[in-house]
């Protein structure tokens, strides 16, 4: 095991399947986030040393010795309702720090309630669109059942700026204004 800023790297994975790895670690908490060779994965099962992670967008093309990084606990020692005020501001930010160049997509009730230009109780005054304020690529409101589809196809056929405007329930920000949106 190495450390990288408060991160535990492991390159010994034990077991392989479709959507977990499993692996001799210490020091890992229960859904504790972690990156798998590049790939998003949580903790969700710890027996003694051996932790099993899935892995979210399977385990296809990882090595036995693929890099498993910790990203530590969500909160500290695990304690519920230590959530930061306004999230998703603050876990884009830190994926921004960490991983620079990657498109980052928001939804989920406070993206779609923060989308334009709001009253913000606890500054007391009107803040920014999230977009703004957490320099994410694309946000998606409302249910989204069908537009995390289209931007999930829109980011892997290599995130066209063209394509943007035929992309239903989704807000992203742009330095001209479009003639056929509002």
């Amino acid at each position: 095991m190495t450390t990288r800023a408060f991160q535990k790297i492991y390159t010994k994975i034990d077991n392989i399947t479709k959507a977990t790895v499993t692996l001799r670690a210490t020091g890992v908490g229960n859904d504790e986030l972690a990156t798998v060779g590049g790939k998003l994965a949580q903790v969700v099962k710890i027996m003694g040393e051996n932790v099993t992670l899935q892995v979210f967008a399977g385990t296809e093309g990882l090595a036995t010795n693929s890099e498993v990084v910790f990203h530590g606990e969500p909160a500290p020692g695990g304690k519920a309702g230590m959530r930061p005020d306004r999230a998703t501001i603050v876990y884009c930010n830190r994926i921004r720090q960490a991983y620079r160049d990657v498109p980052i997509l928001i939804g989920g009730v406070e993206a779609s309630l923060r989308r334009f230009s709001h009253y913000d109780y606890w500054d007391d005054k009107v803040r920014h669109s999230i977009l703004v304020d957490s320099g994410a690529t694309l946000l998606m409101y409302g249910m989204g059942e069908t537009s995390i589809i289209e931007c999930a196809n829109w980011v892997a056929d290599g995130m066209n700026p063209a394509e943007l405007p035929k992309l239903r329930g989704v807000c992203y920000m742009s330095k001209t204004a479009d003639p056929t949106c509002l």
